[in-house]
C-alpha cells in the first residue's frame, strides 16, 4: 500500500500576525519556519520517500525544498494542494474571522458540505479537487511507494479527517497542527487509512502559531 505523509508548511510571518493568508502566491517563510523546512531532512531521514509533491504556495515550495533536494526528486507542485480559500476573510486577523473560517472548515468534516466560505468556496469543491491532487501525486509509482506533500494546515485536517478511516472529526477538533507537523495515512486513492498525527521532534514547537488550526484556537 501507498505511505502518505501530509506536513503542514513552515512558520511564515502571516501565521505569527494571525492571518488567513490562503491566496496565491502566498507569504514566505520565517528564520524559523526556514529552520523547520531544513529540519524536515532530519526528521525524514530513514524514511522512504519516491516522491515530494507541495502546493504552489510560496511557503509550501520553500518548505518542500530541503528535502526534495536532499532525496535528488525532482520538485513538483500541485495548485491542488493549496489551502482552503478564505474567500472574505483572506488576510483577516480578528478572533472572528478566525473562528468562521474555522467552524466553516470543521462544518465540512462533519459532512456539511453544501455550507460555503463566506464570498468562497463550499466543501464540495475543496474535498474534490484535494482529492485530485492526491490521485495525480501517486500515479504511475509502485503500490508500495512513499509519498510526501507539502500542504497546509486547515486542508490537511479536513481531507484526512473525512476521507481516511481510523480517525474522525471530533478525535481531530481539539489536535494543533503545528508548522511542519505531519498526518501519515496508508492505502490507496479512495480507500486511506490514519497511521499518525504530528511529530514530537519540530524545532520550537512552542513558537507563536495563532492560526495553527485547531477549532479552539484564537
Amino acid at each position: 500500500m501507498t505511505t502518505l505523509h501530509l506536513i503542514r508548511h513552515g512558520q511564515t510571518p502571516n501565521n505569527v500576525a494571525g492571518a488567513l493568508d490562503t491566496a496565491l502566491p502566498g507569504a514566505g517563510l520565517t528564520d524559523l519556519g526556514k529552520r523547520q523546512a531544513e529540519d524536515l531532512v532530519r526528521r525524514f531521514d530513514g524514511t522512504p520517500l519516491d516522491r515530494v509533491v507541495s502546493s504552489a504556495h510560496r511557503r509550501a515550495v520553500l518548505t518542500a525544498a530541503p528535502l526534495t533536494r536532499a532525496r535528488a526528486l525532482e520538485p513538483l507542485q500541485d495548485e491542488g494542494f493549496g489551502e482552503v480559500g478564505a474567500g472574505d476573510l483572506e488576510m483577516m486577523t480578528t478572533h472572528e474571522s478566525h473562528v468562521t473560517y474555522l467552524t466553516t472548515v470543521f462544518d465540512w468534516s462533519e459532512g456539511e458540505l453544501d455550507e460555503r466560505m463566506p464570498g468562497g468556496p463550499d466543501g464540495h469543491s475543496v474535498l474534490e479537487r484535494y482529492e485530485a491532487a492526491i490521485a495525480r501525486a501517486v500515479e504511475g509509482l509502485a503500490d508500495d511507494a512513499a509519498v510526501a506533500v507539502v500542504s497546509h494546515g486547515a486542508v490537511i485536517r479536513l481531507w484526512a479527517t473525512s476521507q481516511a478511516s481510523g480517525i474522525t472529526p471530533k478525535d481531530a477538533e481539539h489536535k494543533r497542527l503545528l508548522n511542519t507537523a505531519v498526518v501519515t495515512l496508508e492505502g490507496r486513492p479512495g480507500d486511506w487509512r490514519f497511521v499518525g498525527w504530528d511529530d514530537p521532534n519540530i524545532v520550537d514547537a512552542g513558537a507563536s502559531d495563532p492560526t495553527a488550526d485547531a477549532e479552539d484556537d484564537d
